[in-house]
């Protein structure tokens, strides 16, 4: 059967036991909530640390799924194997990535390595060797568009050496349909969940588990319809009642709207707003359109900083998405990276901050109204010796220099002055509360994740540099992974 997500809580005492499998699939935030409601009702929460088997689907192949649904568990009862944001659904668009494996094995580990790779990618695109021009074998491949950048002489000698090896293209077996044939030998009482943030209904792993297990459907439409829209109000208003009801809260139609228009249906982007609204408003009970005209950013017309923004939650699904769409609309890979640093960069002088004598006046717990009448007082006292510390580094290391002719004054005043603002927690004359999301912020990392970040960054745009265009993309990704690992 496939429900709305709405309606789960008719699936989560089932009086014939629970099914075999379970996609939940859509908003991220919604299929995450759905999850946990529905794993807490198969597995009591004592027994999860055995009985229930968490795989990552970035990493996990249908393999290890597979494995796991056939492991009796550690303690009698049911056994959830989950498949967490699963790209199960979308794996044929993901063949330029074999192929970008393919070159990078070539270059470090030789033609027999890529090779591996390159079987992958013509079991994908089910390409036999047999299929391929001998005189010419990278043109019968028939590469589409996106991939043509990868063709080169390593992929002709890489084919040649399967065919002079007398290699197989193994048979491609879609890691969907490895999973039916697992559920349709039974598992018996080891149960499977997919997270997924989209799906095809037109695989057979969609129609196997809609016939004989339960699909949720979590999905918020993005189109400009009016039936759309009135879909997307209709799941934000639910969310903004959720999330103001429990803090005592109301928002005036025009700021809802407000809020709609300048950052879009993403439930996730939706309720961090309205958290960072009831913070700001303090004891007020109602959430105005001047507050969101003073809190909110056009989140849709700015993604760099929507995606700086994902970048400093550790929200990796969520950057990847934006890092698609910066590139997509002509963000040099660059200017990415080095929005990245300039953003991570505060959080390092904030911990810098912290770690001073004025450190204790900061706890994560804080209200808004409470960090100015505490914090903003001390960080200004911290910024003025921070000052005071680089103008004796300045005065110190300045130099009297006769003039030679033809030769200008050295800028030092100016290059210190461009120094201390990297080094301002506040710099002067910015508003309170954007200091206070990026203290908020600031928690979710470490002194020495933030050293390895920028090590990252530094190390990104030496790559981004060094290599060809078409590896932008999966540089600025690995970055993304890096910061974001918990």
């Amino acid at each position: 059967m496939e429900i709305n997500h709405a309606n789960l809580n008719s699936v989560l005492k089932p009086k014939d036991g629970f099914a075999p499998a379970y996609l939940i699939y859509g908003d991220e935030m919604l299929y995450k909530e759905a999850f946990a409601k529905l794993l807490d009702a198969m597995v009591p929460k004592e027994q999860q640390g055995l009985n229930y088997d968490p795989l990552d689907g970035r990493d996990a192949p249908a393999s290890s799924v597979a494995a796991s649904l056939q492991t009796y568990p550690m303690f009698p009862g049911t056994k959830v194997t989950a498949w967490l944001d699963s790209k199960v659904f979308y794996s044929q668009k993901q063949t330029i990535a074999l192929l970008e494996k393919a070159e990078d094995a070539f270059k470090n580990k030789g033609v027999a390595r890529a090779a591996r790779f390159v079987l992958d990618y013509l079991s994908i695109r089910k390409i036999s060797l047999e299929d391929l021009n001998r005189a010419d074998p990278v043109a019968s491949l028939n590469l589409p568009e996106d991939h043509k950048g990868l063709a080169g002489d390593w992929l002709e000698e890489s084919l040649a050496h399967c065919i002079d090896e007398g290699k197989k293209v193994p048979v491609y077996l879609d890691e969907g349909e490895m999973i039916v044939q697992v559920l349709e030998q039974g598992c018996g009482d080891n149960h499977l969940i997919i997270t997924a943030d989209l799906a095809d209904k037109r695989k057979k792993l969609f129609k196997y588990i809609k016939d004989h297990g339960v699909v949720v459907d979590c999905s918020v439409p993005k189109g400009n319809v009016q039936a759309d829209k009135q879909a997307q109000a209709q799941a934000l208003t639910v969310q903004m009642n959720k999330v103001l009801d429990a803090r005592g809260k109301s928002m005036e139609p025009r700021a809802f709207s407000m809020i709609q228009e300048r950052i879009g249906a993403d439930l996730r982007t939706f309720t961090n707003t309205l958290e960072k609204l009831a913070s700001y408003v303090g004891d007020r009970p109602v959430i105005t359109a001047r507050d969101v005209e003073a809190v909110v950013s056009r989140t849709k017309e700015d993604p760099i900083f929507a995606f700086t923004n994902a970048l400093a939650s550790k929200n990796a699904q969520e950057s990847l998405a934006l890092l698609d769409r910066l590139l997509a609309g002509d963000f040099h890979p660059l200017a990415v990276a080095a929005a990245s640093a300039n953003h991570l960069r505060r959080f390092l002088a904030i911990k810098t901050f912290l770690a001073g004598p004025f450190g204790n006046r900061w706890n994560k717990g804080m209200n808004f109204n409470a960090f100015k009448s505490t914090v903003m007082p001390a960080i200004s006292d911290h910024d003025a010796r921070t000052q005071a510390v680089l103008d004796a580094w300045d005065d110190q290391l300045k130099v009297e220099e006769k003039e030679e002719p033809g030769k200008k004054p050295r800028k030092t005043r100016k290059a210190a002055k461009k120094l201390t603002t990297d080094l301002f927690v506040a710099p002067p004359g910015r508003n309170a509360y954007p200091i206070y999301l990026a203290f908020k912020e600031s928690e979710n990392f470490t002194m020495d994740e933030l050293t390895n970040a920028m090590d990252l960054l530094i190390q990104a745009d030496r790559d981004i540099k060094r290599y060809p265009p078409h590896y932008d993309k999966m540089i600025m990704e690995k970055v993304i992974l890096g910061i974001c690992a918990r």
